[in-house]
């Protein structure tokens, strides 16, 4: 099975303790889970409850006053039914949101990861990755302050068609996100995108591996 962002979800960005988003459409246990979750800094008190069961891809990174969290797992009947429940240690606004993959490496999902920040309104940043296989997924993550809109998602080599999953922003927070699927295993290059106006913003670059076949030898006696 090749390798698939099958369906997402997310929630809008709001002002609490954290939020409960939505397993995606036709989730079922055994999928691949990626999460993108953004918060609002509150003078150095606000983080990510790490959320139980998930690996951390990004732990935390930060720009002014937003942080945001990268995190993957592997369904089971719990977020099939839940999705995610996550928390923070203080009030603040907050988003997030789950990336369902099909046809990924469910042992060792993750080819790399890497991130970048700017205060601008086009983005050219230098956080290019190199696959370790063909026909591998692509996220880019976007995170940062202001009610601003995200658009143009690119690589700077081999680009391939993106597929924006969600792009909201409110007052003082923005969170969107883009996927594709790429068949070279050249390096990626450069990662650009277009805010709707100059704020400071940082982008996450996900490579997800395909699922690999599995050899097996048989041996004949004479």
């Amino acid at each position: 099975m090749a390798i698939a962002i099958a369906s997402t979800s997310n929630v809008t960005i709001a002002n609490g303790a954290g939020q409960t988003i939505s397993a995606p459409a036709g989730l079922t246990a055994g999928d691949l889970l990626i999460a993108h979750i953004t918060l609002t800094e509150i003078a150095g008190t606000n983080n990510l409850n790490s959320p139980s069961g998930w690996t951390a891809i990004r732990s935390l990174d930060q720009i002014a006053d937003t942080k945001s969290y990268v995190y993957w797992k592997v369904a089971t009947s719990t977020e099939v039914s839940g999705g995610l429940t996550y928390t923070t240690t203080a009030e603040g606004r907050n988003g997030g949101a789950l990336y369902r993959i099909t046809g990924a490496d469910t042992v060792n999902p993750v080819s790399g990861s890497s991130v970048g920040s700017a205060t601008a309104s086009s983005f050219n940043l230098a956080i290019g990755l190199t696959p370790t296989y063909a026909d591998s997924g692509y996220l880019i993550l976007v995170s940062g302050g202001g009610s601003q809109t995200a658009s143009g998602y690119a690589i700077a080599t081999s680009n391939p068609t993106w597929t924006e999953a969600y792009d909201n922003g409110s007052v003082s927070l923005n969170m969107a996100g883009a996927y594709a699927t790429r068949s070279s295993t050249s390096a990626t290059g450069n990662v650009s995108f277009t805010m709707s106006s100059n704020t400071s913003n940082q982008a996450n670059l996900i490579i997800i591996n395909p699922a690999q076949a599995t050899n097996s030898n048989f041996f004949q006696l004479f």
